[in-house]
């Protein structure tokens, strides 16, 4: 669900759109998501538009359902500089975790990716690490581990 050329370190980007923008093209690229993606991104946007996904901490997990998947993924964005995520709370991110999986895909997929992400992030340890280290081998490895 993970590998080395989904994730992107240190990019520079300026913008929430930017961020969804840039991992989209990536993962139609990559061949995670086709038709062009249209779909999916605006499944990614609409949930934004409804619901934030920042989790605190420099940290945002927008994540979808969409006919465009073609299997499931998670996706590491980590930007240069911090970026506003949710303008409500004035919230800023550095650390993007785009999950997706195809409408197909058995119930609870999806939930699943999600909260085993996130029980990772709240790992103090964890966290401080991805944050910091510059070897993709090392993340993916971080992200499969399960006693993470």
């Amino acid at each position: 669900m993970i590998n080395e050329n989904l994730i992107f370190l240190n990019i520079d980007i300026a913008t929430k759109t930017e961020a969804i923008n840039y991992l989209t093209k990536k993962l139609l690229s990559e061949k995670y998501v086709q038709e062009k993606g249209k779909d999916f991104k605006n499944q990614i946007l609409n949930r934004e538009q409804t619901i934030s996904t920042d989790m605190g901490n420099g940290i945002a997990i927008p994540h979808a359902k969409s006919k465009d998947i073609a299997k499931p993924f998670v996706a590491y964005l980590r930007v240069k500089n911090l970026i506003l995520w949710n303008e409500e709370k004035n919230s800023m991110v550095s650390m993007i975790f785009m999950i997706g999986v195809p409408n197909r895909a058995e119930n609870g997929v999806h939930l699943k990716m999600l909260s085993n992400l996130a029980r990772k992030l709240i790992d103090e340890d964890f966290l401080a690490t991805v944050k910091n280290v510059n070897d993709n081998k090392k993340i993916v490895e971080l992200l499969e581990d399960e006693e993470a």
